[in-house]
């Protein structure tokens, strides 16, 4: 029987993250912290939301950057 090893995130993991993130204001520091490669990954784990959903004049939803 072949055993399937997972890696599982620490709860603290976040939480060291967005004190990274508070700390500096730049995601790009989380990044380093948690050993991402991607903002968008980094923003996911701490729960940050940096696009913001706007809608267009014909009623559809286009993402934009979070001033």
């Amino acid at each position: 029987m072949t055993r399937q090893l997972r890696a599982h995130a620490s709860p603290t993991t976040p939480w060291a993250g967005l004190n990274a993130f508070e700390g500096t204001g730049h995601i790009e520091d989380t990044v380093r912290l948690l050993g991402l490669r991607f903002l968008d990954r980094a923003a996911a784990v701490i729960g940050h939301h940096w696009r913001r959903q706007s809608e267009t004049e014909d009623g559809s939803v286009a993402e934009a950057l979070g001033a």
